[in-house]
């Protein structure tokens, strides 16, 4: 009987912390970052992707750099969104 007591003690807090922390994980910034290096014969080429969600909306920027016997080129892409 104290058993099955203590049971069901355990599952209603765990599903009330459960109940409490599942919007607090949702409501949490994301970010992510990736990027890359390529060096050869024909030149160098250099990439990097970063997104960041958070409260004040989100962010996209991707770069890229080049350097090669035509010359030298950067380019870069932002987006932005409440």
């Amino acid at each position: 009987m104290t058993m099955r007591i203590l049971r069901r003690a355990a599952t209603l807090l765990a599903a009330l912390l459960l109940t409490l922390a599942i919007p607090t994980v949702a409501l949490a910034d994301a970010f992510f970052q990736q990027g890359g290096l390529w060096a050869g014969p024909k030149g160098a080429y250099s990439t990097k992707v970063r997104a960041v969600s958070g409260p004040n909306g989100l962010f996209f920027v991707e770069t890229r750099f080049y350097a090669g016997p035509e010359g030298v080129w950067r380019e870069t892409v932002t987006s932005t969104a409440d």
